[in-house]
């Protein structure tokens, strides 16, 4: 009796474990699929900005008036002014070509994320001149009506000289 017991309970155990296991691989890949999600979006977000899609590119920004964008050492309060000054200072540019050094993604819940980037960029002038530069970027998504968009972005480039 003793002996089904002790079997019983290490069955126990066991099953408490392997559920315990699952479950947490589970969430594993939820936060995977989450990541993968969010880089997805993070490369048509890139594709929008290449065209210099004003429209598209802040279709994927929500509304926020207290810091949407930080760029050039500047705190943009609200989309609509993000968008505003995006506009004024691509008016003249043709294209932009993106390159990616780095990438990654990480997941705080199922409804928020960080994405951290390194790269550079190429823009072509509408006269055809070019001039680009290395930056850094940080953009917080948030998971809304079940897509995933840009709560804050914040953009950096080496100072002069660096």
């Amino acid at each position: 009796m003793v002996s089904i017991i002790k079997v019983t309970g290490l069955i126990a155990v066991l099953l408490l474990c392997s559920s315990f296991s699952s479950s947490k691989e589970a969430a594993k890949t939820d936060y995977t699929a989450i990541e993968k999600k969010i880089k997805d979006t993070y490369a048509e977000i890139t594709k929008a900005a290449e065209s210099v899609d004003a429209d598209k590119l802040f279709s994927y920004v929500l509304e926020n008036d207290k810091g949407s964008l930080i760029q050039g050492g500047k705190i943009v309060l609200t989309r609509k002014e993000a968008l505003e000054s995006y506009k004024e200072n691509s008016r003249n540019i043709k294209k932009v070509d993106y390159k990616f050094d780095k990438e990654y993604v990480t997941v705080i819940s199922p409804q928020t994320a960080v994405m951290v980037a390194e790269g550079s960029y190429e823009a072509t002038t509408a006269d055809g001149r070019t001039f680009g530069s290395t930056f850094a970027q940080t953009a917080i998504f948030v998971l809304k009506d079940n897509k995933w968009k840009v709560l804050h972005s914040h953009t950096s480039r080496p100072a002069d000289g660096q």
